[in-house]
């Protein structure tokens, strides 16, 4: 019987062995197909001078208590693209989408979490700008976009809101860019909101930069700002905070049917970015969600409840595609 079950031992780990180097194998296969695939974009984007980007995370906030008792943890998967072009030498496009999937874990009996507002929340956004070229130092922009913000099983029509920006831009050299302009976009059960925006691309030295730009791979769920320093030429620090708001309708079976999730948090966090080659880069993370708040409201928009949370924990993974 003991010979026996040494044999069964020594098999299982033979098997798990021979899983282990699959899974390195495949591994090394899906990162020389990416290289191979960014290679080929690269060259069609040589021919048609249209520019792609493409980033994908992984966060994950662990568990922290919300005030009325409970907790809650958050895991986050999303991926962002962007597509340029120029039409002459004056006008140009800029087309931009994102998904994010969002998996709320809320554990206790009591307080917000024993309502268990929601799970799984899933938004897209598409949106364009029109980019014009005064001169060399002036320009202006435009565009409208569509966001879907919906838990899972929530009906879709009543899940998107529509908007738009417009603004100009100051570019005196090469080293400093400055933009301003406005925000309009309609609410999930609530008014239209507007307001002034600011984007600012400052660098202050061969290694240092001041930005408001979407340079990170954590870069679309607001506003925000980043201090850049580059260590190395394929290696760089930075240290970014910035307001995060989710806003989204429920499905019609939980505690508020149809009704409206809504998430407030201050991140700060530091990341090390590291450029495999002049297209993919790599990109980790962790940092702290301040003064987070979460509220539920039924389908008319009316507070069923609002809770605040203590401070959250978050790591995160990007992969970055440049220049496709």
């Amino acid at each position: 019987m003991v010979n026996l079950f040494q044999t069964i031992v020594i098999v299982l780990h033979l098997y798990n062995l021979r899983r282990l180097i699959l899974k390195i194998q495949i591994s090394i296969l899906i990162a020389l197909n990416i290289i191979l695939i960014t290679d080929s974009f690269s060259q069609v984007r040589r021919q048609n001078d249209i520019n792609l980007d493409l980033t994908t995370i992984y966060e994950h906030g662990f568990d922290t208590d919300i005030d009325d008792g409970g907790e809650v943890s958050v895991n986050r998967y999303s991926v962002r693209g962007t597509a340029s072009t120029n039409f002459s030498k004056s006008y140009g496009l800029d087309i931009n989408t994102s998904y994010s999937f969002t998996d709320f874990d809320f554990s206790g009996s009591s307080g917000f979490a024993g309502l268990n507002p929601w799970e799984g929340i899933n938004q897209a956004r598409l949106g364009f700008r029109l980019k014009y070229i005064i001169n060399p130092e002036w320009g202006i922009s435009s565009g409208p976009f569509i966001k879907y913000a919906g838990e899972q099983g929530a009906d879709f029509s009543d899940s998107l809101t529509y908007g738009g920006l417009a603004g100009f831009t100051y570019s005196p050299s090469r080293n400093f860019f400055l933009g301003t302009g406005v925000y309009i976009s309609s609410r999930l059960e609530d008014d239209v909101i507007a307001y002034p925006g600011l984007i600012m691309n400052w660098m202050v030295s061969e290694r240092l930069r001041l930005s408001t730009l979407l340079t990170g791979v954590r870069s679309e769920l607001g506003p925000r700002v980043q201090i850049n320093y580059k260590v190395t030429e394929k290696i760089d620090t930075a240290i970014s905070t910035g307001y995060e708001f989710q806003r989204f309708r429920l499905d019609g079976d939980g505690t508020a049917p149809d009704g409206i999730g809504e998430v407030k948090v201050l991140p700060v966090w530091a990341s090390i970015g590291y450029g495999v080659s002049d297209y993919l880069r790599l990109e980790l993370y962790s940092g702290l969600g301040f003064i987070g708040e979460l509220e539920l409201e039924d389908s008319n928009g009316s507070r069923i409840d609002k809770e605040d949370f203590d401070t959250m924990v978050f790591v995160g993974l990007g992969v970055k595609i440049n220049n496709i």
